[in-house]
């Protein structure tokens, strides 16, 4: 198990779906799920620096995240493909209560400087408008086995409003329970929210 400086040393600095609606503004029905709208201002967060994407391409599983508007079913997973340009395709998929599977294709270009983990996502299905800013930041990842991705976008409001999101992923469907308590002591560390963390739904689930 890694410790907490072990964690921080990869922080010199979805699931998707969500972080490129996002962009686009708050959408129906965000005002109505619990949880979703936070009072308050985001954090300032750094993503990994020196990131290494030829290791960060592949399937990640969901493990825990945020309430959402955009995640509706279990099994949640997100595969990556580096392409020719530099950019990653991104494939994400869940299952359905219905028992279909929902697949959701995209494109994440990065928008930090040379090698941060700062990256701007869009689906084929929702495009996202061009940004400096980035929707999908890793604030820490070892690549073989965990990755934490964070996103946040101020909401105009009477008080001051957010909608942050925030994913725990695995290169497995199930991350070490007593690993994941030390993530989240870290994420507090760093300002960040895990108190509104729910599992992942990973039982039962395809490979």
């Amino acid at each position: 198990m890694m410790s907490t400086s072990g964690i921080a040393y990869f922080v010199l600095p979805v699931l998707l779906l969500a972080a490129s609606a996002m962009s686009q503004g708050p959408p129906p029905g965000i005002f109505s799920t619990p949880g979703f709208l936070q009072p308050g201002f985001c954090s300032i967060q750094w993503p990994v620096m020196d990131f290494d994407v030829e290791k960060y391409v592949g399937r990640w599983y969901e493990v825990e995240r945020n309430p959402n508007v955009f995640e509706f079913g279990r099994c949640g997973t997100a595969t990556y493909d580096l392409e020719p340009d530099g950019s990653l395709r991104v494939n994400n998929t869940e299952i359905l209560e219905s028992g279909a599977s929902s697949t959701s294709l995209g494109k994440a270009e990065f928008v930090g400087t040379f090698n941060e983990a700062k990256l701007n996502v869009a689906f084929d299905n929702s495009p996202a408008p061009p940004s400096t800013e980035g929707n999908y930041f890793v604030l820490a990842t070892d690549y073989a086995n965990y990755a934490v991705v964070w996103s946040c976008t101020p909401v105009p409001a009477e008080m001051p409003s957010k909608i942050e999101l925030l994913w725990i992923l695995g290169r497995h469907q199930v991350l070490d329970p007593y690993f994941l308590i030390e993530l989240k002591h870290w994420l507090v560390h760093r300002g960040v929210d895990v108190t509104r963390l729910i599992p992942g739904l990973q039982a039962h689930c395809p490979p």
